[in-house]
């Protein structure tokens, strides 16, 4: 192409470098020769001539024009095609990948109408599915798969000068800020009692612990899905040492009965309590816990996402009470 110019362009010096009338008369062959040439050559690479500004004429030039103005139907080296995946820490990153070569014949368009072997199955309705990989948290371990639907893009031979239409941009991997726990929560009944005391037997039951996936930053894909929410109650320090202490100088024999930090117990007739598992925002209710001693309780929140990223928050504390005595500053006798 590049030499085609240069001997036009050489041609058009020798034979204009003076406008001498009788001299174009005698050489009127050479220069309709010299503009078939050119003619012939702008209708071969229709990229010179959006290169030229001449514009595309022809239908499938039209046809690409349509998506990206001053865009000619060229020819391509192949589609990106993602075929295999691995587990990079904590992320799925793509381990393969290959090019499918694709022909442009279309009439009308550019449209990709023939494949080359081998076929990788990824065009459909005029789109490409470059493919891509996704995570799988089945069985309690991370595996990466790969999905052939994912990164879909137009299946067309259009390009600009300069552009190449059959690799579109590789795929991108999220990568996602850590998981947010929620401040706002409540508990049932509002002042529990030791299960000792507690004659209608109704513990503690907390509502409303939720979570939020955190951001992608990489590739704007939205927020990480929740994996997991799980609770534990923790008697604070104070409260051992307060019942350890003054209570015990106060009631002979009295000593801390509960292992901590404990796991929340199945009540019946509860439900499980998760809502909105496997997506970006989840709530945990209907924590149930019978306290078997007095004090302030901690609640220890851990929330895991589909990146395996995990937060902890320390919520509370919730008080759960004597009959004959509240328990605020274990200080106070």
């Amino acid at each position: 192409m590049k030499n085609f110019f240069i001997v036009a362009i050489g041609l058009l010096r020798s034979n204009l470098a003076a406008i001498e009338w009788q001299q174009i008369s005698k050489r009127w062959w050479q220069i309709l020769l010299l503009g078939l040439l050119i003619a012939t050559g702008i209708f071969l690479f229709p990229t010179a001539r959006c290169a030229m500004g001449q514009g595309c004429v022809d239908p499938p030039d039209l046809w690409c024009q349509m998506g990206t103005p001053g865009s000619c139907c060229g020819p391509t080296n192949g589609y990106l095609v993602v075929t295999g995946c691995e587990k990079s820490g904590q992320i799925c990153v793509v381990s393969k990948t290959a090019q499918q070569g694709v022909r442009c014949y279309g009439s009308s368009d550019c449209g990709v109408s023939e494949i080359l072997p081998p076929d990788y199955g990824r065009l459909s309705g005029g789109v490409w599915h470059v493919g891509g990989c996704t995570y799988d948290y089945s069985g309690g371990k991370l595996r990466c798969l790969l999905n052939e639907q994912a990164n879909p893009h137009p299946a067309t031979c259009c390009t600009v000068p300069g552009g190449d239409p059959g690799n579109p941009p590789p795929p991108c991997h999220p990568q996602y800020a850590r998981p947010t726990i929620g401040e706002s929560w409540s508990v049932s009944p509002p002042n529990p009692l030791v299960w000792g005391q507690d004659t209608e037997q109704l513990g503690m039951t907390l509502h409303g612990i939720t979570a939020q996936g955190g951001e992608d930053v990489q590739c704007g894909e939205g927020r990480a899905t929740i994996r997991s929410i799980d609770v534990q109650f923790r008697l604070s320090e104070s409260s051992i040492e307060w019942i350890n202490g003054y209570l015990a100088s106060r009631y002979y024999g009295a000593t801390v009965k509960g292992t901590y930090p404990a796991a929340p117990i199945p009540k019946p007739g509860y439900p499980s309590g998760y809502t909105g598992i496997g997506t970006p925002n989840a709530r945990r209710d209907y924590i149930y816990y019978e306290p078997l001693d007095p004090g302030q309780y901690e609640i220890l929140v851990h929330v895991c996402q589909e990146d395996g990223q995990c937060v902890d928050r320390v919520l509370g504390p919730v008080t759960v009470w004597l009959l004959d005595t509240t328990l605020g500053d274990p200080r106070i006798p």
